[in-house]
């Protein structure tokens, strides 16, 4: 893949900001990944696309790298990691409709919205990384998601951008599917494909009193039920139908189970904390016991919530 490398650095420039031999662990939360044989940075949607094409004519295909708040990344690195960091605008129409890029953070957009009365998004305080991988993943707590509150999605192919409507998309929990291809084509079930933006419906509020309280009220209990300020991937599994993952893991006496340098938080059991210099494979030690342990008391099978790049629990 030397050809594809060179290739890159040649259409590298200010809208597109490519490096080789790059430490991984530096963007996610978990500081825990190997390097990236090539890292790349479009900062437009234009620059975006040019970097889908040159995968797509070369037959490659990259891993995406939003925020790195809800992923592990393999020790062993990896070969090309393309990143939406550098999408980063924000619009607001000034009657509820606010569009923002791929890597705009999600707590500055809370903070945006709560500043401009605009109500809709406060109940996602405090949940980390960007948009693009908030959307993609319908971020959110309890019977609230990010998708709700989205009224399009700005899709990158290597055939060009889209809007996508909601009549296009099916949201799930912590899914977001496609109902139909963009340019005739099948690349988006293909898994070529990056969200480059999205479209969100406030409301608009005459003040913002009621919803700076919810959000302090919330930040408050994140900080009381939460290990926030420890190194982690927020919450490892999905919730299951009967239970939430982290009373299951915590009935079965995991809370404090150290690995490695991993460890399962003591404050809620559905973390794993870096707790001393964990590896990925620390981490995947602790998660494969954790689904062994539950599926034996409660014959429920954990499912991962955050995205393992490069690793299989299998």
């Amino acid at each position: 893949m030397r050809e594809l490398d060179e290739l890159f650095i040649k259409h590298s420039g200010s809208d597109l900001i490519v490096k080789r031999d790059v430490p991984l662990a530096q963007y996610t939360s978990f500081k825990i990944g190997g390097r990236a044989g090539v890292f790349i940075e479009p900062r437009t949607t234009d620059a975006l696309l040019r970097c889908l094409r040159i995968f797509y004519n070369n037959g490659a295909r990259p891993y995406i790298l939003g925020g790195g708040t809800n992923v592990l990344i393999t020790d062993k690195g990896l070969p090309y990691v393309l990143s939406t960091n550098g999408l980063k605008w924000l619009e607001d129409d000034g009657n509820g409709t606010i569009t923002a890029g791929a890597g705009y953070s999600l707590r500055n957009l809370v903070s945006y919205a709560i500043r401009n009365c605009l109500e809709g998004l406060e109940r996602i305080t405090g949940i980390p990384g960007n948009i693009g991988g908030a959307v993609m993943m319908n971020a959110g707590k309890k019977q609230y998601s990010i998708g709700q509150k989205v009224k399009r999605i700005l899709l990158a192919t290597p055939y060009g951008k889209a809007w996508l409507n909601k009549g296009q998309m099916t949201w799930k929990y912590r899914c977001l599917s496609f109902k139909s291809t963009i340019y005739g084509s099948s690349e988006t079930e293909k898994g070529l494909y990056v969200i480059a933006g999205a479209e969100l419906k406030l409301s608009k509020k005459r003040d913002n009193k009621a919803l700076k309280d919810y959000f302090l009220c919330d930040i408050k209990k994140r900080r009381a039920t939460q290990p926030v300020g420890k190194l982690s991937a927020g919450c490892i599994f999905k919730n299951p139908e009967p239970a939430p993952a982290g009373r299951l893991i915590e009935e079965c006496g995991l809370k404090g189970y150290q690995y490695g340098g991993a460890m399962v938080s003591k404050k809620h059991a559905n973390f794993i904390i870096n707790h001393k210099g964990a590896s990925a494979d620390d981490v995947v030690y602790i998660m494969k016991h954790i689904q062994e342990c539950v599926f034996k008391r409660f014959s429920i099978r954990l499912e991962p919530e955050i995205r393992l790049m490069g690793i299989s629990l299998n």
